[in-house]
Formats: C-alpha cells, structure tokens, sequence
C-alpha cells in the first residue's frame, strides 16, 4: 500500500514538472525569446537590455533630430521664395531704369553783379567805357584790376588764364577737350572764332611750363554770359544746351544777377572745369596764394545763396587738379546730370510701381524672415543658434547659426548684406521717398536686392550643409538602432524548430504520464478492493 502511493507520487511530480517544462517552451514559442528575464540568463539577460536602452535612447535623440531637419527644410523653402520674390522686384526695377529719361539741368549758376539805378548796370571795376556806357560785365567771373592784384583773387578768373573743359561720354568712354581763355572784357568783345582744340600750354622736358601763342586756339570768354556762348561753340548743343540769364530784382537799389545753366544731352554725359594755365604763374614762379581759380567759388558750390554765387540742380563734385605746372594746382570741377524721369508720365508710373512693388517685397520677406520656423526651434534666419544632440549622451552636438542675421531695417551701406533701412511701423524703405524717381536711389536699391539675394544664396548653401550633416548622421542613427535591436533579439531568441519539437515531446511525455498515473490509481483501487 506504502509503495504503491509513493509509486503515485511519483508520476505526480513527474507530470507537474512535464508541465512546467511546457509552460516554459510554449512561453518562448509565443515570444520568440529563450532569455526573457534575468532568471533566464543574468549576463545574457543584462548586455542585451544595455543594447536595447541604447536604441530606445537613440530613437529619441532621431526624433529632435528629423524635427531639426524637417525646421531646415522650412528655412530651405522660405529662402528659396524669398529668391524668386527678389528677383521678380530686380526685374521690375531693372525695367523701370531702362525707361528712356529726361536729364535735369546739370547746374544753374549765378554772380550778383551789384546794384543799379533804373535799366543801366552797375559798372565793375575795370569795366570799359564808352559812349553810351556799356553795361557792366554780364555775370562777372573775370577780375578786371589791376594786373598787380590778378594772383590774388581766386574767386575770379585773371586775365590770361586759361581753362580746360572736357565732356566724358561713359557710354562710348570718350572725351571731349575743348580750351577757354579769360579775357578783359571790351566794347569789341571776346573773340570766340576759334575752335578751342589747343591751349598753347606745355611742358618742357625739363618740366618748365611754356606757352606758344600760336598754339593757342582757346575760345576767349569775358563773364557768364560769353562762357556761355563759348562752351556752345566749343561742344555744340549735341552735347549740352548752355544759356545765360540775367535778372535784376524789384529793390531798392535793385540787385543784377547772371546765371548760366546747362543741361547735359543725356545722363551719360559729364562736364568737368579745370585751370591749366594762369597768366602770372611760371616754371620759375611760386605759385601764388589764392591765384588760381576757385572753380567752387566761381560757379556757387562755396557761397550761401544770399552771399554771392550759388549753385542750382546737380551738385558739381571736386576732383583732382588738372592744371599743368602749378604748384598749387585748381582742383578740378565736375558737373554730371541728375537725370530722372523727367515728366514723362509712362516713365514716371513705371518708376512707382517699381518702388511699390519694392516695398512690398521688403514686407513680405521681413514677415517671412519672422514665421520661418517650427514652434520649439530657434529662428535661425534672425539670428537665433539652432543646437541638435545627435547622440544619447549629449556630447556630440550640431549647431547652427548664420554670419548676420537678415534684418532689413539696417541703413544701406557697404558695411552690411541686408539693409534696405525697412520700416516694419509704416512698412516704408529707405530708397522709396522718391517712388524711384531719380536714378540714383534707384540704383542704390539695385544694389540692395543684388547684395540680398547673393545674400540669400550664400545663406542656404550654409543652412543645406547643416541640414544634410544632420540628415547624414540621423542615417546613421538609425541604423545604429536597428543594429542594437537585432543583436539584442538574437542573444536572446529561441530557436523555435528546436522548442516546437520539444513540446511535442513534452506533452507526448505528459500524456503517458497522465496513463500511467491513471494505470497506478486504477490498481490501488483493485488493491483495496481484494484486501476488503
């Protein structure tokens, strides 16, 4: 009896150890796994849960670093617009310049002569006289006093000087010469029958300064009004329209004025005054303060407008002396048009729909500039530094940030890349207070948006390496990942061809397990029925 429930036991332990074993082969059937906890396998257990930590941690740091390229891919496109948005305002703008133009008179000077009583001028000193008086020097520019005095005024031309005016054609690069000579006025007048090629002025080997007389083909003038005559004989109005003016105002005494004016025949036409004789000057002769001519002071550039000369329309510009010899050289003088669109009213709307188109260009890439990025992220293109982890530990970082950031509200300028002086308040700029009306701010802002979307390019070149490093190692990122996951599941994985076989092995034993028991119960039952 004592055997035979010992002999049940032990099928009874047999079975539920069968059944254990199942339970564990079905459980890496299911789960693909052999080592499923540290029970398992501690040091196989651990190594593939240290791989497994590092992926999960990499497949975060992926996810900010897609998130970082998918913010470059905005900035990407935002660029690439706000390119194409300026180069449509530079070929609007570019059209606008290619409008036929008016030139604006290129200067407007005048003397105050003096005062005179009734119709008669006021007589300068050294003026002729005769019978009737003749009237005073019309414009006066050239001092008449003593020959003693002649190197002390250089707000005169003396007597005998001589000046060289050229007319330069930056479209054809040429240059027109022409020679002027001041002369005593007379009741004769200057002789302006000559051609004004020839000054009659050279240098020596030596370097003294000479003059032949029969060299000197220079166009005589006398004051304003006969410098304006002689420059028409000496360019023809195919280059220039010169006029003299002369008005006397209602006071008492009343104040003459003469004023020559010139309009230049196009905007690529210039007219420069420079002295290159002087009649009291030699190679052997000092100059002497003060003698050669004050071309500023002469024309108005230097003088108030209640004081003396003035200067109207363009402003002249001072150069480097022209004069041969002197030691003290004239700086020379330069007047060039301020050509616009004149009153052409095709003209003039173009301008100003080039300038309205401009501002609106300047608007919208300023409010692009500012929505060009992904909440969360930095604004790369004002200025802002963009930093991606690219691995779990945070040691290896990427950041990016641009040289300047693009701000448009900066004065234009050599010195910086974007600024067209953008006012976000009244969404103004600094080239359309004149709707484009004259050239130059025109110009300027071609300048600008040239120097913008150069700007702009070099910008994404920088942003697109950025975005394609980071895109390269977020590659690499993943497969790391995928590296450590596989690795991870092959340390601990179950073989399943090999734990199916051994389960059905395990459940044939647990079935013969299940007879035998029932075998061993069914004869203790016998048993016990023979020993009643």
């Amino acid at each position: 009896m004592v055997a035979i429930s010992a002999q049940m036991a032990s099928s009874l332990n047999n079975l539920l150890s069968l059944n254990d074993d199942i339970t564990r082969t079905q459980s890496r059937l299911s789960t693909g796994k052999a080592i499923a906890s540290a029970s398992d396998s501690i040091s196989v257990f651990f190594k593939a849960k240290s791989f497994t930590d590092k992926g999960e941690q990499l497949d975060n740091v992926n996810k900010n670093v897609s998130q970082a390229v998918a913010n470059l891919d905005i900035v990407d496109k935002a660029l690439s617009n706000m390119q194409e948005n300026i180069k449509g305002a530079q070929q609007l703008m570019r059209d606008a310049r290619a409008k036929a133009t008016t030139p604006s008179n290129a200067a407007n000077t005048f003397r105050t002569n003096g005062t005179s009583t009734g119709t008669s001028y006021a007589v300068t000193a050294g003026a002729p006289t005769a019978t009737p008086p003749v009237p005073a020097i019309r414009g006066s520019i050239v001092d008449t006093s003593a020959a003693s005095d002649n190197g002390d005024n250089s707000s005169m031309f003396q007597v005998g000087d001589i000046i060289q005016v050229n007319v330069l054609d930056t479209k054809t690069n040429t240059t027109l010469t022409r020679y002027l000579k001041a002369v005593a006025p007379s009741i004769a007048g200057p002789n302006q029958t000559k051609n004004g090629a020839g000054s009659g002025v050279a240098v020596s080997p030596a370097g003294a300064l000479t003059y032949t007389a029969a060299n000197d083909t220079a166009i005589e003038f006398s004051d304003l009004a006969t410098l304006a005559s002689g420059l028409t004989t000496a360019f023809g109005v195919a280059n220039a329209n010169f006029q003299y003016k002369e008005t006397t105002s209602a006071a008492t005494p009343p104040v003459t004025t003469g004023k020559i004016g010139f309009s230049l025949a196009g905007p690529n036409l210039s007219l420069t005054f420079g002295q290159v004789f002087d009649a009291n000057l030699s190679a052997t002769t000092a100059a002497t303060t003060n003698a050669l001519a004050d071309f500023g002071s002469i024309f108005g550039k230097n003088f108030a407008a209640n004081a003396g000369p003035t200067a109207l329309g363009a402003s002249p510009s001072i150069g480097s002396a022209i004069q041969f010899g002197s030691a003290n050289p004239a700086a020379s003088y330069t007047y060039a048009s301020s050509a616009g669109p004149g009153n052409d009213p095709i003209t003039i709307e173009a301008r100003k729909n080039a300038s309205d188109f401009f501002k609106q260009t300047m608007v919208g890439l300023d409010a692009m500039v500012k929505d060009a990025y992904l909440p969360g992220f930095g604004n790369v293109l004002r200025g802002d530094t963009l930093k991606v982890d690219l691995n779990e530990t945070g040691l290896l970082q990427q950041q990016v940030k641009l040289a300047s950031a693009i701000d448009f509200t900066q004065t234009f300028g050599t010195a910086n890349t974007w600024g067209v002086g953008f006012n976000a308040t009244n969404q103004t700029t600094g080239f359309t207070g004149d709707d484009f009306l004259t050239d130059g701010l025109l110009d300027n802002a071609l300048t600008a948006v040239s120097k913008i979307y150069t700007g702009l390019k070099a910008a994404q070149v920088v942003l697109a390496a950025a975005k394609t490093s980071m895109s390269s190692r977020l590659d690499y990122n993943k497969v790391m990942v995928s590296s450590l996951t596989t690795t991870a599941n092959e340390m601990t994985a179950a073989d399943t061809a090999t734990e199916a076989s051994k389960l059905a092995a395990l459940q044939n034993q647990q079935s013969f397990a299940t007879t035998n028991m029932s075998i061993t119960k069914q004869a203790e039952q016998s048993l016990l029925q023979l020993l009643r």
